[in-house]
């Protein structure tokens, strides 16, 4: 599948509120991230909410690329605009 549909489809999920892994969560905001300047227009601060789920550990360690994330909040407002 193309990559831009591919981040369509799991921004839909995201914003359903479906589970995601976290290795499709990331791959969903990197993608962004190097859309950010190019494509979108936006700063850097427009995609502050979308790394909630980047969060470190009490170990220091980011979830694990199988862990479920479940955005929320501020992250469910950033994608819905």
């Amino acid at each position: 599948m193309n990559k831009r549909l591919r981040v369509i489809a799991e921004l839909k999920r995201i914003e359903r509120q479906e589970p995601v892994t976290f290795a499709d969560y990331r791959a969903v905001t990197s993608f962004l991230q190097y859309l950010r300047p190019l494509v979108l227009h936006l700063n850097r601060a427009d995609m502050y909410g979308l790394y909630g789920p980047y969060r470190r550990d009490r170990f220091g360690q980011l979830p694990a690329p199988a862990t479920i994330v479940q955005p929320g909040g501020e992250a469910l407002d950033r994608i819905r605009s």
